[in-house]
């Protein structure tokens, strides 16, 4: 059983090839999409259930299932809502195998209040069964669970390196242009994502025989006030709103992308822009920054300082793209054997823990 938000390209073939073993795979989605990131109606070929628009007792369903003993391992991706944290209690009661995945960033909750970390930390303790495995994503994820949840049960098994429209193309390298360097952002306009710093740092580059670019896809409440930051500038687009199956003509065009967010679980622009080939400029308080960025492929700026990000962006452009493509990858694999071991080897079984 798998407790998910909701369908994604990265996750669903993932998914759909666990479904291929010769266990009853059942995933329950929260949502059908999630309308932040215009993924859109995913072709799911694994057994699946939405639940968000049901009656609290569907929510519940799942924990029932497994107080009836249905339920030979609960795989939760996340540890909020009724659904979720129902289910995880379930488990601990029945002592039901249980895989936690989240993209908690912990190096973030490093800045949070005392009293918050200790909540967060009791609320963990009560809900996520002690013998529950993380499946981590990276560094600042094994960090979390480590540092704030008190957990060590962990395997590293990172986000899939996702294979956008165009992908294939992207293969054979693009070169930057020669009379303009081409950076790019995509996410929300919000002030998490602090574009007003990418912007400052745009507006201050050096004017030369270099020319610069900037593309800005995405939308938010933000968007009006850096439209009038931007002033009239011509070499700044606000591109708004992208299909996710249009996102990959703008990898393409463009040469490095940019994340400055203030907070970043993971970024997966970052996945999605390195396997096309682009130069990166990550904050170091993004979680990807810490396991896919070096100097081969970009650079890690401190979060918030202007000066360091007008810097990596001249070097950025005075060195071009990216010659290091991430393949795209396959983590069904390595999940397959992890089940295996919970269920006490392939094929149906059912495992007893320890409370």
């Amino acid at each position: 059983m798998f407790l998910i938000e909701c369908p994604t390209p990265q996750r669903v073939p993932i998914l759909d090839r666990l479904a291929e073993s010769r266990w009853t795979l059942l995933v329950r989605y929260r949502y059908r999409d999630d309308g932040r990131h215009g993924w859109g109606t995913q072709p799911l070929r694994h057994e699946h259930e939405y639940l968000s628009e049901g009656p609290l007792l569907r929510q519940l369903a799942t924990a029932v299932e497994i107080l009836q003993g249905r339920v030979s391992v609960v795989c939760v991706f996340g540890h909020r809502g009724v659904a979720r944290q129902s289910a995880l209690l379930a488990a601990r009661l029945r002592r039901v195998p249980v895989v936690v995945r989240t993209d908690s960033n912990g190096f973030n909750a490093d800045w949070d209040a005392a009293w918050l970390r200790l909540v967060r930390r009791l609320l963990i303790a009560a809900i996520v069964p002690r013998h529950a495995r993380v499946w981590s994503i990276g560094t600042a994820n094994d960090y979390y669970w480590r540092t704030h949840a008190r957990r060590n049960n962990i395997m590293r098994i990172p986000y899939e390196t996702p294979v956008l429209p165009g992908g294939a193309e992207a293969r054979v390298m693009h070169k930057s242009a020669s009379t303009q360097f081409r950076f790019l952002y995509v996410g929300r306009l919000d002030s998490n994502k602090s574009v007003d710093l990418i912007l400052s740092a745009f507006l201050d580059l050096p004017h030369g025989r270099q020319r610069y670019s900037l593309t800005l896809v995405g939308d938010g409440p933000e968007r009006l006030s850096l439209e009038r930051m931007a002033g009239h500038e011509p070499l700044i687009t606000f591109s708004g709103s992208v299909r996710y199956c249009e996102l990959g003509t703008k990898y393409a065009g463009h040469d490095c992308l940019i994340l400055a967010s203030r907070r970043e679980p993971w970024g997966l622009v970052v996945n999605e822009a390195l396997a096309f080939g682009l130069r990166v400029i990550v904050a170091d308080s993004v979680g990807a920054a810490h396991d896919l960025v070096d100097d081969d492929v970009g650079h890690i700026v401190p979060y918030g300082d202007v000066s360091a990000l007008r810097e990596a962006m001249v070097d950025a452009a005075q060195r071009g793209r990216s010659r290091h493509l991430r393949s795209p990858s396959d983590t069904s694999p390595l999940m397959r054997q992890e089940l295996e071991a919970l269920l006490g080897g392939p094929g149906p079984a059912r495992a007893r823990v320890p409370v």
